[in-house]
């Protein structure tokens, strides 16, 4: 119905409003800001993926974890990833051949 008013209107000789753009810079800001907030967005869920990681392996974490995402946190991290390797590659070593 609204697109044959539209049509109608524009039939009888009337130009459509003219539809503000806004600027170029403001544009590249919103992109910007969108980025920044799908990038937070994604950080967040790698976190709690981490955790939740943790906790299926029933992985005790330290104290001080929780609260931070430091240097130190991913040391630790990187840590338990090279012991679960080596974990998994006596284990897989150790399954009979059959398998």
């Amino acid at each position: 119905m609204l697109l044959e008013q539209v049509r109608g209107f524009v039939l009888a000789g009337n130009s459509m409003p003219v539809v503000w753009t806004p600027p170029q810079r403001l544009r590249d800001d919103r992109d910007l800001v969108r980025a920044r907030i799908d990038l937070a967005d994604s950080i967040t869920s790698i976190k709690l993926q981490v955790l939740s990681l943790l906790k299926r392996h029933q992985i005790v974490k330290p104290e001080w974890f929780p609260s931070s995402w430091t240097k130190v946190a991913l040391k630790w991290l990187k840590e338990i990833t090279v012991k679960d390797r080596l974990c998994c590659c006596r284990c897989a070593s150790e399954l009979p051949s059959s398998i």
